[in-house]
């Protein structure tokens, strides 16, 4: 098969249906082809070359001045190749010499070449088929049916059937009706992502504003506590001048009984300071330091401690009054005794950044970019798994009951075994950008979405069970279940805030 765009002819296997080579001529764009027991001879613009039957090159059959570019070709039983240009037929020896050249009237713009004893020649604009002798002697005109533009033709074995490619009306309407209808549907797609971009910009305009409206509390919130910094600082300042006056008076001009009852009678003044003094310096604390906050069972807030690294996720060890936590911008985790509620020990890591935590009784699963690492129960390093590198953005872990372990990655979740070997992944239009994964006792995992602001819940195969929350919050983070699976915690409002459902 020949291209007229292209310098390649290709083999095409008929029995199998399928090309299996292709070979590239020496002249781009390959024009007629035809082909005999030995040999394949092909058509280009200013002459014609003939390979033997593997396509390899053998020879080339220069044409006379004017008589290209070659439209068709074809090989008579005699040897000598026909072959056709603009308005005329040509006839050469398989040498080259010209034996005879045909031109018609009733002619115009020759196609297709098929030569049997005699040769007949389709005629694209004259829409009919000349028949000639292999002399080059007009015999006669077949099939004046004014077949719309045939462009090429050839017959059955037995030659009692012709068949014709020709420009076909009912096509061409099919074609126009599909040229509309896909035009028509372009305009609908362009309208989809027109209100897509209108939607996507409000919701823009939307979190705009809202983010806007908490810096503007906040801002308010810091503006009030420094007026209120800055009276307290003048109300002690005025207090203590008011107490130095005092003492040094009594200092001046009193007996030492005086100076004694105004000392005591300062002690409650003075200690009332010592406080008010106190509170100034936590308020002036660095912003840096960040807390972690102890709820009781009841959700009702105990205590806080401060932290010198901004934590990025949170997981208890089995069977210990014992957590770890990591940090997303410094290369530690932390070790949180519960119980005492304060840090015990902090442990480097090989490469700076955190994310994800996932704790077993045995393990600790850190992610750190493309790599998961598992430490034990003390943090020393046990061994690495690397992920795929289309899943080297991971954001948060966890481990399955029976070992495997699940992670995000913007908008799927993945899960592998403990050797790093792929189990599946799951993906939704709902999962656009995937915050934390947790599993419950039988193996079913629970995905939070930050832009669709709902959970999915997969099974340990990979396919989806149930959406089991949208309550539209604003900028959900992560979220976690009470050990009963009672309540369902999730941390929103871009971190401001913590709310608590209760589950059916």
């Amino acid at each position: 098969m020949s291209s007229r765009n292209e310098p390649y002819i290709q083999f095409i296997d008929l029995n199998r249906r399928k090309i299996v080579k292709q070979i590239e001529v020496h002249q781009s764009g390959g024009y007629g082809i035809a082909a005999t027991n030995d040999s394949i001879v092909v058509g280009t613009k200013t002459e014609i070359q003939v390979l033997d039957r593997n396509g390899n090159f053998k020879r080339t059959v220069r044409l006379k001045h004017g008589q290209g570019p070659i439209g068709y070709i074809s090989v008579g039983l005699n040897g000598n190749i026909y072959y056709s240009n603009i308005d005329e037929v040509y006839c050469i020896t398989s040498d080259g010499y010209s034996f005879f050249s045909y031109s018609s009237p009733g002619l115009r713009g020759p196609r297709k070449i098929h030569d049997a004893k005699n040769v007949y020649i389709s005629g694209l604009y004259s829409q009919n088929i000349h028949q000639i002798t292999s002399t080059g002697r007009f015999v006669d005109i077949l099939l004046e049916d004014n077949i719309s533009e045939p462009f090429g033709l050839c017959f059955s074995k037995d030659f009692s059937t012709v068949y014709i490619a020709n420009r076909n009306e009912k096509l061409i309407n099919n074609r126009k009706e599909n040229c509309s209808r896909l035009e028509e549907k372009e305009k609908n797609i362009l309208k989809e992502i027109a209100t897509i971009k209108q939607n996507a910009s409000s919701r823009f305009e939307s979190s705009k504003d809202t983010l806007l409206k908490q810096v503007s509390e906040l801002k308010g919130k810091y503006e009030a506590g420094i007026k209120r910094q800055e009276k307290d600082l003048g109300d002690l300042v005025t207090a203590t001048k008011s107490v130095q006056e005092e003492l040094a008076f009594v200092r001046d001009y009193g007996s030492d009984q005086q100076a004694f009852v105004s000392i005591h009678s300062s002690k409650p003044v003075l200690d009332e300071m010592e406080y008010k003094i106190e509170q100034l310096i936590e308020s002036f604390e660095d912003a840096s330091l960040v807390k972690i906050y102890f709820c009781d069972e009841y959700d009702i807030y105990q205590s806080s401690i401060k932290s010198p690294y901004e934590p990025w996720d949170v997981a208890a060890i089995p069977e210990t009054n014992m957590a770890v936590i990591s940090g997303r911008k410094n290369p530690y985790i932390q070790f949180l005794d519960i119980e005492r509620r304060m840090v015990t020990k902090k442990v480097k890591l090989d490469q700076t950044g955190s994310g994800g935590i996932g704790v077993t009784k045995d393990n600790i699963y850190i992610t750190i970019k493309h790599k998961i690492q598992v430490l034990d129960l003390n943090g020393k390093l046990k061994r690495t798994i690397s992920l795929n590198q289309e899943q080297n953005i991971n954001w948060y872990i966890s481990v399955c009951p029976n070992g495997n372990i699940c992670y995000s990655n913007e908008n799927a979740v993945h899960c592998i075994t403990t050797d790093g070997c792929p189990m599946f992944s799951y993906a939704s239009s709902d999962i656009r950008y995937a915050r934390n994964t947790i599993t419950d006792d039988v193996g079913n995992i629970y995905v939070l979405d930050y832009y669709s602001r709902n959970i999915h819940k997969i099974s340990s195969t990979g396919t989806l069970v149930d959406k089991i929350f949208n309550d539209r919050l604003s900028g959900p983070l992560v979220f976690c279940f009470s050990k009963d699976l009672s309540k369902l915690y999730i941390a929103n409002g871009f971190g401001t805030k913590i709310s608590v459902f209760t589950t059916s």
